[in-house]
């Protein structure tokens, strides 16, 4: 069970550092895009 908790941390850290690089590198459209937050919810 550990390993599993230390690669999703893993994978989240990672997102935490790709996902806004990536975007900022995208060509838009023009259009306005929903920016939603990226988080679980606490359902």
């Amino acid at each position: 069970m550990n390993n599993l908790i230390g690669t999703f941390c893993d994978i989240d850290d990672f997102c935490k550092v790709f996902i806004p690089e990536w975007e900022a590198r995208l060509i838009t459209s023009g259009e306005k895009k929903r920016r939603r937050v990226k988080r679980m919810s606490n359902a």
